[in-house]
Formats: C-alpha cells, structure tokens, sequence
C-alpha cells in the first residue's frame, strides 16, 4: 500500500468518526475538542484540514463546493493546485493535496548467479562453477544436486528522490544479508557471495527466496507527519528441481537405455526447450517421429511426482487414452551432478502413436 493509500484510509477513518460524533459538521470541532478523543498530533492536523474544507463546502461528507475555486495559499502542499472544480468533494480535495507525493517503489530485475559445472564438463575440479547467468523470472529452476552461489543483484528505484542514499538492504529467505547499499548503486556485486552459496544435494523442491528493501524517507526528511516507510521489492525464488523428459526412442526397453536416458531420447520440442521443471502438467505436441513407425513414445519422470493421471489426446475435446501406454517401468538415475533419482518410465504401446501436431497432456495424481 502506498503512503498515499495509507494516509487516505487514515483519512476516511478519522472524518467518519469525527462527523459522526458532530452530527454531520466537522467545522465546529476545536483542537480542545479533538483531545478529548486522545488523538495524535497528526490526526489533529487530519482533522484540522477536513474542518477547514468542510467550513466551505458546509454540510457531512459527500458535501461538494458549488462553485469553482482559487487556490492561493502559498504552502508547499498546494503548489501543484490551481484550483477547485465546482462539484468536488472533500474526499476529492484531499486526494489532490495527497497524490503530490507518490512513494519510491523498488524492483528486484534479476540475480547473478555462478552455476556449478556439470561432473563431465568441471575440468578435474569439482565444485567449479562456469559463467555468471542471470535468473530474472520469479522462479528460477536449477537442478537437483547442482551447486550454484548468487554473486549479485540489479535493481530498479522509482523516485528515488526520496529515498535514503545508503538505504537499499538485500535479504536472502527473510534474513539480511547485505545493507548500506546505495540507492543508485545497481547492480550491485555482494561483498560476501560465499554466504549465498548452496550445494542442493538431495532436496528437489528446496526453495531460496531473494529481495531487497530501500528506505523510504518522502520528499521532506524533517516532516514529523511522514515519516520513512521501508519499501520492499517482490521476490526472486531460485528452486530446485528435477529433470523430466518426455521423447521419442527406437527401443521398446529402457533395460540398458535408462542410464543415459537423456541424451538418448529425442526429446519433443516443447519439453526439450525446459526439461528442468517441478511436478505439474506436461504438455507436448506430436512431430515427425511421433508420427514413425521407427519410434516409441517415452515419459520419464522422478518417481517422486506419483502416478500419471491422464495422457489426453487433442486440445478442445480431449481424449483419455493412457491405455496406449504400457505398465510403467522404473530405473535409477545418476544425473550430472552425481545424484542417483529413480524414475518411472512409460512407453507407448505401439510405434507411430501421435500425428504431428497433435497435443498431448499428461497430468499426474
């Protein structure tokens, strides 16, 4: 909520109580009065600019000015205001005066990130990590077992006119982690990386979440009545996950195959584009080799991710056709980064099972 929204809402609150304990005129409620109630200084002043605006319009709150007016006090929270259309309402007026000042926002764009190197590809050094990548989705997958250590940061700052020079924080899964960033600073290389480092051996699904906050001090620091505000980005998730593949191969047996499955199969586009994903609806669409006598129909999947559901064939009035597939198979795993996973295989039961450009879905329980 922007302070614009709090201070509206704080505004609405303290009006309706206030008309509602004056009969409908907040004009004849007098500081003296106001303190019988044990309001704050600032819900005084609140108070003070409604009775005021309501000694010209006259009347409760939906009350209007009936003609158009001039605005010309001097003080800097008008100096953005004219005048007063006929026909607005208090709530309008003060709308006007509020809306001068929007809050900073901040916005976490992506993370740096070191990926550890596949076992066959980490040059006789284990742990060794390759290029820095950038995870700018909310969720950013990485395989099961697979080291990675976030090294940095981009952020965005709107209005950050009003923000703390210094006053930028990043936290990693609630805690801080760095602060005394500046707020022109982005992108930010984290002076300690070593504690963003994670080894993911052995929990698919382990999840880390990343954001980072700026201090929010408004466009007069000194004002009593506005206090800083800490404005917080929305989340960079980095999770760990499986591999799923869903493909074509000419054995009707994963016996001897299983090990190697991934560079064997020749994955269906759609899934071959993101193998690495957490257990949800697999959708894939039929092409050449679907449509050969020379191949299978294979999905492998962790046997973590349960049973399948349903295989539906066709996208509008799909069809259940998990019949055309054979009794699952189950084979152990070791994946490129040494960790051993059993998976359930499914094959279809005939070569040349799906005609190119057929959807396929498959669901699991």
């Amino acid at each position: 909520m922007t302070t614009t929204e709090l201070l509206l809402k704080r505004l609405k609150v303290v009006a309706l109580r206030v008309l509602n304990s004056s009969g409908g005129t907040s004009a004849a409620i007098s500081i003296a009065d106001m303190s019988e109630y044990g309001r704050t200084n600032e819900e005084k002043l609140l108070l003070q600019i409604i009775a005021a605006l309501q000694g010209v319009v006259g009347g409760g709150a939906g009350a209007s000015f009936p003609n158009d007016v001039t605005v010309t006090n001097g003080d800097e929270a008008f100096d953005h205001m004219t005048t007063v259309a006929a026909g607005a309402s208090v709530v309008d007026v003060l709308t006007a005066i509020l809306t001068k000042y929007n809050g900073a926002t901040i916005v976490l764009n992506s993370l740096k990130v070191l990926e550890e190197k596949a076992n066959s590809d980490n040059d006789g050094n284990p742990g060794a990590y390759g290029t820095e990548q950038t995870y700018s989705f909310q969720n950013n997958y990485i395989e099961i077992g697979r080291g990675f250590k976030v090294v940095g940061f981009v952020f965005t700052i709107g209005n950050h006119t009003n923000t703390h020079d210094t006053g930028v924080k990043f936290y990693v899964n609630g805690s801080l982690h760095q602060e005394s960033i500046s707020d022109t600073g982005s992108p930010v290389t984290l002076t300690n990386s070593s504690d963003t480092e994670y080894n993911t051996v052995g929990v698919s699904g382990e999840t880390k979440a990343y954001k980072c906050t700026v201090l929010d001090i408004g466009p007069d620091a000194s004002n009593p009545f506005d206090p800083p505000l800490i404005r917080t980005s929305g989340t960079k998730n980095i999770i760990t996950v499986d591999r799923a593949a869903v493909g074509t191969h000419t054995s009707n047996t994963m016996d001897g195959y299983a090990s190697n499955v991934f560079p064997t199969m020749t994955m269906i586009s759609d899934i071959a584009l993101n193998p690495l994903r957490p257990k949800g609806d697999i959708v894939v669409t039929g092409n050449d080799n679907t449509n050969s006598t020379s191949f299978y129909m294979w999905i492998a999947y962790p046997k973590t991710w349960g049973l399948i559901a349903t295989v539906l064939q066709g996208s509008s009035n799909p069809t259940e056709v998990q019949d055309a597939f054979t009794t699952r198979e189950e084979h152990n795993i070791s994946n490129a980064y040494g960790i051993v996973i059993p998976y359930y295989f499914y094959r279809s039961q005939s070569t040349k099972p799906f005609a190119v450009g057929e959807t396929i879905t498959i669901t699991f329980n």
